[in-house]
């Protein structure tokens, strides 16, 4: 298992979320830390059916890759989201994988509460188009008792933020806080 769980919902592997991705997670491998970026696009998950078998039988009948993708989620000392903002929400992919905790929501909410947790946002009119989604993270989180650490939201359009080094250093500092935050919650254990 990793140490930390990046959730990678763009279309776009190395675009705008995956080179502040990139940077923050050269940041925490600095500091001796493994992390694993699950880039949605490359995975099949069905969205959410609300047929209710997964309470009558005990699992669900969608037959995909969510509840891989949610055991790592599960086995990581840390969470990040990072989507792309396309008119104020996250991407589809990230959504409809967040739709896909309610299929295990029983051991979610035993497996996540305390987990750190936080957000990576892209957007090509800025932090202000952002708002709503990070209200909609912090929702998600909260409900899960999570530990909310952090976000960014960067100004990106179409690969101009690996130009940005305020955006750049903005990740890696997100990284050191992840990495700070995992060491106090590991003494505090010991």
């Amino acid at each position: 298992m990793s140490d930390i769980v990046v959730v990678h919902g763009s279309r776009k592997k190395d675009g705008n979320t995956g080179t502040l991705i990139k940077n923050m997670a050269d940041c925490i491998k600095s500091r001796g830390f493994e992390t694993e970026v699950l880039f949605l696009q490359e995975y099949n998950i069905r969205f959410i059916g609300q047929c209710g078998i997964c309470y009558q039988e005990g699992k669900c009948m969608a037959s995909d890759d969510s509840f891989q993708l949610l055991e790592k989620c599960f086995g990581a000392k840390a969470i990040v989201f990072s989507t792309p903002i396309y008119y104020y929400s996250p991407s589809g992919q990230m959504k409809t994988f967040m739709d896909r905790f309610f299929c295990k929501h029983e051991e979610a909410a035993k497996r996540l509460e305390n987990k750190i947790a936080a957000v990576i946002l892209a957007a090509e009119f800025g932090e202000d188009h952002c708002q709503e989604t990070i209200s909609m993270f912090r929702r998600f989180l909260e409900f899960y008792k999570m530990r909310f650490v952090g976000y960014i939201a960067v100004k990106a359009t179409r690969g101009d933020v690996v130009s940005n080094h305020a955006a750049l250093q903005s990740a890696r500092d997100l990284g050191t806080t992840i990495v700070n935050q995992i060491l106090d919650s590991d003494s505090v254990r010991s």
